[in-house]
C-alpha cells in the first residue's frame, strides 16, 4: 500500500515545483524590459520575432528547447528564455539586427540588452549625420586603386570597432576572386583600412562535381 502512495506523493511534489508561464505573459515581460531600457522612441521600431526559444526540463530533468508561441503555456520547468525583438526602421533598412531580452526562471533580467547596434544619432533622436554611400565611393576613388573589373559597390556595415558602430564598407573588384576593401569612418569620411581581400571560389579549387 506505500508504494502507490509514495509514486503519488512524488507527482505531487514535481507538479508543485514545476514552473509554467503563459506564453503571452513571457513575452510581455520582456517587451516592458526591452521598453524600459530603449526607451519609448526607440522602442517604436522593435517588433517580437517569432523564432524565439525557451530552455525547459522534463521530469526526468531533461533540458530541452520550444518555440515560446508554439503553446499558449511553456512545456516542463521553465528555466530561461532569449526574447528576440528585430529592429527595423523605415527610413535606414541598412540596420539589420535584435535586441535579445534574457529572462531567468522567474522572469527577472539576467544580462544586458546590448543596443550598440543602433547607430548615436537614432540614439538621440537626431538625423543622420552620415556621408552618403556616394560620398563614400568618392573618397575611396582618391586611393591608389587598382584597375577594377566591376562597378565600385558600397554599403554601411556593422562595426564594432568603430565608436558610430558602423562603417562604409567600399569595394574594388579588381579579379573574379579578389576585391580591394576600403573602410570608411561614416561621419568624418576618414579612411580606417584599405587591404585586398579573396571571395567566391579561390582558382584551382577542386569541384565536387563528378
Amino acid at each position: 500500500m506505500k508504494f502507490p502512495i509514495i509514486i503519488l506523493l512524488i507527482v505531487f511534489i514535481s507538479q508543485v515545483h514545476s514552473q509554467t508561464y503563459e506564453t503571452r505573459k513571457v513575452i510581455a515581460k520582456a517587451d516592458s524590459t526591452l521598453k524600459a531600457v530603449s526607451g519609448d522612441y526607440l522602442y517604436q521600431f522593435f517588433k517580437y520575432d517569432s523564432t524565439t526559444y525557451y530552455e525547459y526540463t522534463t521530469k526526468r530533468n531533461r533540458k530541452k528547447w520550444e518555440n515560446l508561441i508554439k503553446k499558449p503555456t511553456t512545456k516542463g520547468t521553465f528555466k530561461n528564455t532569449f526574447v528576440r525583438f528585430n529592429f527595423r526602421h523605415p527610413a535606414y533598412p541598412w540596420i539589420h539586427n535584435f535586441a535579445g531580452v534574457q529572462l531567468d526562471s522567474s522572469l527577472n533580467l539576467s544580462d544586458s540588452i546590448d543596443l550598440r547596434f543602433i547607430p548615436r544619432f537614432l540614439v538621440e533622436q537626431k538625423e543622420s549625420n552620415y556621408i552618403s554611400k556616394e560620398h563614400a565611393v568618392e573618397i575611396a576613388k582618391k586611393l591608389p586603386l587598382k584597375e577594377r573589373i566591376n562597378e565600385i559597390q558600397a554599403r554601411l556595415i556593422y562595426n564594432l570597432f568603430n565608436i558610430e558602430g558602423y562603417s562604409w564598407l567600399v569595394s574594388n573588384y579588381f579579379d573574379h576572386n579578389q576585391t580591394e576593401l576600403v573602410i570608411i569612418e561614416p561621419v568624418t569620411g576618414k579612411v580606417l583600412q584599405h587591404y585586398n581581400s579573396y571571395y567566391g571560389p579561390l582558382h584551382g579549387s577542386k569541384s565536387n562535381d563528378r
